[in-house]
């Protein structure tokens, strides 16, 4: 069950739903989220961590590459940019849920594999539900909005598949600050990658194309995999 929303979790929502109808604070708000915000939670986070794990410790919103196939499972929590690279015992991952119950993988396996339209996967009724329930999401308020959130992942979509590739944020958004904005990853016991709460469409994007290997934004951290993040950083080695 996803936790409930901070009172700065819904103001920001709110902030990102009046910007994005409005190109120059959309703009703004982007510039803020991906290149203002991140670097004032990574001068504590990597300081921290560079103290009591060495020159490998995991730096917040840094990129690993990862094997999609490899990931089985997800866990929503520990999500937040503030999150990034944060480690943590055993404990905190035993909350792990099947990759394929997740509702938005399942609804772009209709969309994507099937060839429904948006209006019969349930992702619609899954946003409205949101959105009543929380404020609004992903900049969208209204049915609307969703349909043309829609609209977009779709082009995304195409993209992906005709590239081949999911590209780097640096190339989406340039100036981003590390792969923040990108797909979010644990890295739970032994390596194992588990996905996180953010880039769920784009996720399910690459598990739909099989890509091989793919770019993603570093979530918590299992102490037991702190070795292995080296290799997840190079992506010949992923």
């Amino acid at each position: 069950m996803a936790a409930a929303p901070t009172v700065k979790g819904v103001l920001r929502r709110k902030a990102s739903a009046v910007a994005i109808g409005v190109p120059v604070l959309r703009r703004l708000y982007q510039w803020e989220r991906h290149q203002v915000r991140p670097r004032g939670y990574a001068i504590a986070r990597d300081v921290s961590n560079r103290m009591r794990y060495g020159p490998n410790a995991p730096r917040l919103g840094e990129r690993l590459w990862i094997d999609p196939t490899r990931v089985g499972h997800f866990l929503v929590s520990g999500s937040s940019l503030a999150d990034s690279g944060r480690v943590e015992a055993g404990a905190y991952f035993n909350r792990l849920q099947p990759i394929g119950d997740d509702p938005i993988l399942q609804a772009a396996e209709a969309r994507w594999v099937n060839g429904l339209p948006w209006e019969e996967t349930g992702e619609i009724e899954r946003m409205e539900r949101a959105i009543r329930e929380r404020g609004p999401i992903k900049g969208c308020r209204t049915r609307a909005d969703i349909l043309e959130r829609c609209a977009r992942l779709d082009d995304i979509f195409r993209t992906v598949e005709r590239e081949a590739r999911l590209r780097p944020q640096g190339e989406v958004e340039p100036g981003t600050f590390r792969e923040v904005g990108g797909i979010g990853m644990h890295i739970g016991p032994g390596g194992t990658p588990i996905r996180a709460a953010n880039g769920r469409h784009r996720f399910a994007m690459v598990r739909i194309l099989a890509l091989p290997l793919i770019p993603v934004r570093i979530g918590v951290v299992h102490e037991s995999a702190l070795p292995l993040l080296k290799d997840l950083r190079r992506p010949q080695q992923a």
